[in-house]
């Protein structure tokens, strides 16, 4: 399907991350960036992904980053 339909593919594969990051209970709000390379073009399918931590015991969550890079499977 990938062949086809590339960028919806890609859109449910980010979803689907947002997701699973989401379920952990751990992560109170995620959000993806494009990662802007060397020359600062933004990349298609790596993003730098950021999210708001669910600090135990507390309802206000405290701003962190995720994970450096998230790339997507092509």
């Amino acid at each position: 399907m990938r062949v086809f339909a590339r960028r919806f593919v890609e859109s449910q594969e980010q979803c689907r991350y947002e997701r699973d990051l989401l379920a952990t209970g751990r992560w109170a709000r995620v959000r993806f960036s494009p990662h802007a390379s060397a020359n600062e073009i933004p990349s298609t399918h790596v993003f730098d992904v950021y999210g708001l931590a669910k600090p135990a015991g507390s309802r206000q969550p405290t701003p962190r980053r995720v994970v450096a890079h998230a790339d997507l499977p092509t």
